[in-house]
């Protein structure tokens, strides 16, 4: 990631947040918006808006002097084969598995490790039944389990039918 623009109610509220490698750290005071970053990043990625009201995401319209808000979200990155890639979601478009095809991730990888709010980042402290649905989840363990599970069925079934 190189940067994020935000535009605000006029030019005089847009900033720029420079993303450094290997990490950026984003700090700042209540009300500064990291965690509008980090959801706005879930969101272009994953389509899921975050959760509460959607107000709460885009600027209330009441608080402008436009007809109509629009909310735009736009990431650049390079996918598993170091093409470039420029992501742009708005509200009206709701389109996810594409994309997480091009990132080479499970949508579980980027809503609980990537992702996880910071409410919620003690989920691997859980019980361990939570614990291990979640890490079947992160890594697509259930529909194997279920192949398999179908797999001994219609063996169990055609070694019957040989029998009798």
């Amino acid at each position: 990631m190189q940067g994020i623009r935000s535009v605000g109610v006029g030019p005089q509220n847009a900033a720029v947040v420079e993303f450094l490698s290997p990490l950026t750290i984003l700090c700042g005071p209540n009300g500064a918006g990291k965690t509008t970053v980090i959801e706005a990043l879930k969101y272009v990625t994953t389509g899921e808006l975050p959760k509460g009201n959607l107000q709460a995401f885009i600027h209330d319209i009441r608080l402008c002097d436009k007809a109509r808000v629009d909310a735009s979200v736009k990431l650049k990155f390079r996918d598993i084969r170091g093409r470039c890639c420029v992501v742009t979601r708005r509200m009206m478009q709701f389109k996810g598995a594409k994309i997480l095809n091009l990132l080479g991730l499970p949508a579980a990888i980027l809503d609980y490790v990537v992702f996880c709010h910071q409410e919620e980042s003690s989920w691997p402290l859980d019980e361990p039944k939570k614990l291990k649905e979640r890490f079947d989840e992160i890594f697509q363990v259930t529909g194997y389990v279920k192949a398999i599970d179908v797999l001994k069925k219609e063996l169990k079934e055609n070694v019957l039918f040989i029998f009798f």
